[in-house]
């Protein structure tokens, strides 16, 4: 099977059995997977009652189908963030039904994105970020710690449906003025 898969509308790879040993290149196709196979998830979720089925047949009643709701955000959580240059920011991210879907990180710098998680898994090289989450909860809180006038920005957190959502949290970072 040959396809075309688009990964956050930037990067286009072909997949057609391709093996590397490169760290980057597995990254990348691992991301892909992740990203663009999240219909099958819904498929199996939706449809998975414990009978067998093959392509689009389904030997259970429609009518014992259950769908599930769509995830949402909860829009109790701020998304303008103020914090003071050296104190910790938790920017928080609460998702009503994720279900399976893979939640994520992500930092706008200057018209471009950097991946900060995915998961539970960090990708940035700046041990300061780190994913504070309690396994169960429906709370994805970032924590910068030691925070920096170069972390102000917009940071989002996305839910990998499809499309793709996501809830945009700004974060203002204040510094003090030391007049000696």
């Amino acid at each position: 099977m040959r396809d075309k898969m688009r990964l956050l509308g930037r990067f286009s790879v072909w997949i057609d059995g391709y093996v590397t040993s490169s760290w980057s290149h597995s990254f990348l196709l691992w991301l892909i997977c992740c990203c663009c196979f999240s219909e099958s998830k819904e498929h199996h979720r939706r449809y998975n009652t414990g009978t067998r089925h093959s392509g689009n047949h389904h030997s259970v009643p429609a009518e014992n189908l259950v769908p599930q709701e769509p995830p949402a955000f909860e829009s109790t959580t701020p998304v303008n963030v103020t914090v003071e240059k050296g104190q910790a920011a938790f920017l928080h991210c609460k998702i009503k039904n994720q279900g399976d879907y893979t939640v994520s990180w992500v930092r706008y710098v200057r018209g471009d994105f950097n991946i900060v998680a995915i998961g539970t898994d960090v990708f940035i090289p700046d041990n300061r970020f780190s994913l504070v989450r309690i396994p169960g909860s429906a709370d994805w809180t970032l924590r910068i710690v030691s925070v920096r006038p170069s972390d102000e920005g917009s940071y989002e957190c996305q839910i990998g449906t499809t499309p793709k959502m996501g809830r945009n949290i700004t974060l203002q970072v204040i510094g003090r003025s030391l007049i000696a």
